[in-house]
């Protein structure tokens, strides 16, 4: 999405350096078998879900998609309901 707003080289700057603020959760069998089995219709929400999980503190899952997220026990909310929380 980015790419139609900023060039590939200042991109990839931007994501480097944001690599400094999170933690990146590995996806291994595991999580692909939860997701696979999931009543989650989208098998990439499912994923995203089966993660999050993962992350002891996590206080919600952001996402401009909340109607797939529906079930998760992880509170969802989109980026402008995130921000109003704040």
């Amino acid at each position: 999405m980015l790419k139609k707003h900023i060039g590939e080289k200042e991109l990839r700057e931007i994501l480097y350096s944001l690599l400094d603020y999170i933690h990146i959760i590995p996806i291994d069998i595991d999580v692909i078998k939860k997701g696979l089995k999931s009543k989650h219709k989208d098998f990439e929400d499912a994923i995203q879900i089966n993660c999050a999980y993962l992350i002891e503190k996590i206080d919600c899952i952001v996402t401009r998609n909340i109607k797939d997220f529906r079930g998760s026990e992880i509170p969802v909310f989109n980026p402008d309901e995130l921000i109003k929380k704040m």
